[in-house]
């Protein structure tokens, strides 16, 4: 089963989201199209044999690297939560879900590299996920 990690960015006006979301693209796509240098860098820092993390990184593909902010399947999932009775509360959860710093990084990325397969890839994807 596939396994999906969200992350929440919180930060004041002008403290580096932008710049922070833009290297998390960035490397999303290292991630993708250099799997040895992921690799590597997986092992170095993990301290955990290179077959390991190859298998576990790409062959089983125990995770899928996307740092989008997933909107739409967030609120599916919290309205199933409370379809099931695990929250009990009717909390407008979206209103604290702002996919704008993504789209803001994603745009700049597609305007630096507009022929860059995965940022096209990653724009198709939050297309059809966050609007």
């Amino acid at each position: 089963m596939e396994k999906l990690r969200n992350v929440a960015i919180i930060a004041n006006v002008d403290h580096g989201k932008t710049t922070l979301v833009d290297e998390m693209l960035k490397q999303s796509g290292v991630y993708r199209e250099n799997q040895e240098e992921t690799v590597q860098v997986f092992t170095k820092a993990l301290k955990i044999d290179e077959a390991v993390v190859r298998s576990d990184t790409y062959t089983k593909k125990t995770f899928t690297s996307n740092p989008d902010p997933l909107k739409k399947g967030t609120l599916d999932f919290w309205k199933n939560m409370r379809e099931i009775g695990y929250v009990d509360k009717d909390y407008p959860i979206e209103d604290h879900i702002n996919t704008e710093v993504y789209r803001q990084a994603l745009s700049e990325l597609l305007a630096e590299s507009p022929n860059d397969k995965i940022y096209k890839e990653m724009d198709d994807f939050f297309k059809k996920n966050d609007q």
